[in-house]
Formats: C-alpha cells, sequence, structure tokens
C-alpha cells in the first residue's frame, strides 16, 4: 500500500505576539531575519510569499513540515493565508510570529490594509528596515550578476562583485515603487519599531538589542546573522558613470536617493 501523504490538519490557534520584518529587496532584512530566528521563543518565517514556488514550499514545509499546504496565490489570498495559516500558529511553543516581506511583495498582494488592520487591533507589530533605494538597487543588480547574494561569515570571501550598468528608466520604477511602499509604511502602522541599514551595518548588537527590547524579549545573549553582508567598495566605484546617471533622472527620483545615506 503507498504511504499516505496527504498534509496533516493545520496547527491549532494560540494567541501570539505576531510582526513583520519588512524592507526593499537587499536592505538587510533577511541577515537579521536569520538572527531573530535563532531566538528560542520567535518563530520566524521567510520566503512564504516568494514568487517561485519551490522556494516558497520549502520556506513552508521546513517548519510547519505536513501541517497545511504553502501559499497557492491561485487558491486563497495572501491576506488570507497569513491570518489564518501563519500567525498565531507556533509549532514548537514559541511565544512571537515573524514573517519576512520585501516591498516588492507589499505591493504584489496589496498588503497595506492587511498591516493597518493588525497593527491597530494589537498583539502586532512592524520591524522596517529602510535603505536608500540606489543602494538596494545597485546591490541587487550586482547580486543578480554574479548570483551571489550572501556570505556565512564577515571574511569569507575578499572577492568584490563586478561593476555595473544601470538603466536609468528601472532605477527611476525602481525607486518610485521603494519609496511608495516605505511611505505608507510608515503612515499607516503605528507600532513599528524603525531601523536603518547602516545602523545594522555597523552595530548589529545596538540595533539588534534595540529590537528585542520592542518585542519585549528579556533575552540577553544577543544573536548573530547566519549571512553576512558581500564585501564591497563605494557606490560610485560600482557603477559605470553613476554620476551621469543620477543626473538625467527626474527630480523626485534624485532627491529622494540623495536625501538618504548612499550606503
Amino acid at each position: 500500500m503507498p504511504q499516505d501523504v496527504r498534509p496533516q490538519g493545520l496547527i491549532e490557534k494560540v494567541q501570539c505576539l505576531n510582526f513583520v520584518l519588512v524592507g526593499d529587496v537587499r536592505a538587510g532584512t533577511y541577515p537579521l531575519h536569520t538572527a531573530l530566528s535563532a531566538v528560542p521563543v520567535i518563530a520566524a518565517h521567510a520566503h512564504l510569499l516568494h514568487d517561485d514556488i519551490a522556494t516558497r514550499t520549502k520556506a513552508y514545509t521546513s517548519y510547519f513540515k505536513a501541517h497545511g499546504f504553502p501559499f497557492n496565490p491561485e487558491e486563497n489570498s495572501a491576506h488570507y493565508f497569513l491570518k489564518n495559516r501563519i500567525f498565531d500558529r507556533p509549532l514548537h511553543r514559541e511565544t512571537i510570529v515573524g514573517v519576512r516581506i520585501t516591498y516588492d511583495q507589499m505591493l504584489k498582494h496589496d498588503l497595506f490594509d492587511f498591516l493597518k488592520e493588525h497593527t491597530n487591533e494589537g498583539d502586532f507589530c512592524v520591524i522596517h528596515v529602510e535603505r536608500n533605494p540606489l543602494a538596494c538597487f545597485i546591490s541587487k543588480k550586482q547580486a543578480d550578476l554574479s548570483k551571489t547574494y550572501y556570505q556565512t561569515s564577515r571574511h569569507s570571501s575578499d572577492k568584490i562583485p563586478g561593476k555595473i550598468w544601470l538603466d536609468d528608466e528601472e532605477l527611476t520604477d525602481f525607486t518610485r515603487d521603494h519609496s511608495r511602499v516605505r511611505d505608507k509604511i510608515n503612515f499607516i502602522c503605528h507600532d513599528v519599531c524603525s531601523i536603518q541599514y547602516q545602523d545594522l551595518y555597523f552595530d548589529f548588537d545596538t540595533e539588534m538589542q534595540k529590537i528585542l527590547t520592542f518585542l519585549e524579549i528579556p533575552e540577553t545573549t544577543i544573536r548573530h546573522p547566519a549571512v553576512y553582508r558581500l564585501p564591497n567598495t563605494t557606490m560610485t566605484e560600482r557603477v559605470f558613470q553613476l554620476d551621469k546617471i543620477l543626473a538625467e533622472l527626474p527630480n523626485d527620483v534624485r532627491g529622494d536617493i540623495m536625501a538618504r545615506d548612499l550606503f
């Protein structure tokens, strides 16, 4: 007889403190996620809404095993999936449940009302990591080109990602989406722990303690990321003709980029 591999029922709902860890791609949310997931009282999830079905399936089953199915956008909304399948459903008696969501996923699944509704209800908060949109875009393009996104220790590689060309129209669209999502999150969510990427990079312990205090976790041991930023040079050394590209951008895009720390 073939083995029955049908998923078991969903786990029982338990009242928890829930949070969303949100930021743009390459803004430091994934390394932060790995550190938070190492805290015993936190069940921290990433990639649950990833575009690639294999990636989101692996992300779901690595924690929930055979309990239910991973997110399927053809069957239900991301709002429904998170509310009814993820939040308040710890599998190992954790008291806090968190989900990492990137800006593009916020836009694609229109999760703004979800954040507003749940932060207003209580027992739900947001950890928002902000980074200059140009820095996010350049880092993404370099990582996509090299197919290397992280290293597993601070000094595991000295290889510098290659210099790249940028498309000003693509950068314009990316920056406008970035700014729209960032500003809307800050406007609709009142219970937010705001983290700047450069602070996370230069003084991780202080920022991690800030987050643990925000989550009301009496944790004395600071957990560190399982992955780290790739070694790199300054922004002007990473892009061909960066000054020319910046000069050709629309005023709103250039203004937002230059108003923020370019790191």
